[in-house]
């Protein structure tokens, strides 16, 4: 079963690591049907919008229940560490787009790009800045 697997590995990790230390979990990337440049040029052939490369975000959400149990489940039991969900970055309430005004958010179907990353990073610079230290915690 892959969540207990999950779940027991970052236990295992996390209480590897000083009470001390700061720990920011990043949950998973919602995942494209297929590479994001592959689906664009397609769409492009086939007369598709671009719009037909994003995937809904209720079916990411039922991918990843039983990940996001487990995570929740591990990251409740230290006070020193954080999740965060990048679903919250890259989708709106019904929709995760794989591109977004300024160009591509994804390198293919399940690695954000460079500009996706900035997106996540910005979405929770203050849970970002906490993990190093920047900020206090809450």
């Amino acid at each position: 079963d892959y969540a207990a697997m999950l779940a027991t590995g970052l236990t295992d990790l996390m209480t590897s690591l000083t009470p001390a230390r700061r720990m920011l979990i990043v949950g998973p990337v919602p995942e494209l049907k297929h590479p994001v440049k592959n689906c664009l040029q397609r769409a492009q052939l086939t007369g598709q919008p671009p719009q037909s490369c994003a995937v809904a975000r209720a079916d990411v959400e039922r991918r990843h229940r039983e990940t996001w149990q487990a995570l929740r489940s591990v990251v409740a039991k230290f006070p020193n560490a954080r999740l965060i969900d990048p679903v919250e970055a890259v989708c709106d309430r019904e929709t995760c787009w794989p591109f977004g005004p300024k160009g591509l958010l994804y390198l293919d179907k399940d690695h954000l790009s460079p500009l996706g990353t900035e997106m996540l990073y910005r979405h929770f610079e203050g849970d970002f800045r906490w993990v190093y230290g920047d900020s206090p915690a809450r």
